[in-house]
């Protein structure tokens, strides 16, 4: 397959980056494996979801119309099974939307230290509150006495147009995502944008033409 851009990933390489998007339980098999919808590449384990142009990924296997493949082996799969109609899931409208583009080594500097203090397998959470003047993370953690301490940290140069909002996601996700976005940004010039529908419904990262990623936000008591 032809690429219509100079910036291009290799296979190999995509497949690296699906592998986090991918379920690692045997519940539902095919979700372990990475789909060829004609245009995109996409994955998902249910909690986050990626979706790459394949006009941008260099060295492809001859892939068909649902084709599966598998991104541990990076072999296309024979079996053929029907894979969730992961379109209808890309948000086609969003009340709010930040540009990340020159944030997201910030941003994932802030991510990377809160992750590493979550240590809590009940409290991997990260809370944003994202304002017209800036983006506050915040994450609560135990320490080793099993005091309950805070990691806060705000962001003046990330901030969203119209609607306020709050949002909690997991601290692994919000990483893996931005681990993504780092490599695929540098495929195009076009702005990375974060679009929000509500504090409860998916969260999208989106570069045109190039990549969406899906995160669901997780619900907080």
């Amino acid at each position: 397959m032809k690429t219509a851009t100079k910036n291009v990933i290799k296979f190999d390489q995509a497949m690296k980056l699906f592998k986090k998007f991918v379920a690692t339980e045997d519940y539902r098999p095919i979700l372990k494996l990475v789909h060829f919808d004609g245009k995109y590449l996409v994955s998902t384990n249910s909690h986050v979801l990626l979706r790459v142009n394949a006009e941008h990924i260099t060295d492809l296997p001859e892939l068909e119309l649902g084709s599966l493949i598998d991104p541990k082996t990076n072999t296309v799969i024979a079996d053929k099974m029907n894979y969730p109609q992961t379109e209808r899931l890309i948000p086609s409208h969003y009340n709010t939307k930040a540009t990340i583009d020159g944030n997201i080594k910030e941003f994932q500097t802030h991510v990377k230290a809160a992750k590493s203090l979550v240590k809590n397998k009940h409290n991997k959470v990260i809370k944003l509150e994202l304002t017209r003047q800036e983006t506050t993370l915040t994450a609560k953690y135990l320490q080793d006495d099993d005091t309950l301490n805070e990691y806060k940290e705000t962001m003046k140069n990330l901030y969203v147009s119209d609607e306020e909002l709050t949002l909690h996601v997991s601290a692994k996700y919000l990483d893996d995502t931005l681990t993504t976005i780092k490599k695929l940004s540098k495929l195009s010039s076009n702005p990375v944008e974060l679009q929000i529908i509500s504090s409860v419904r998916p969260i999208l990262f989106t570069q045109e033409n190039v990549f969406d990623i899906i995160v669901l936000p997780l619900k907080v008591y």
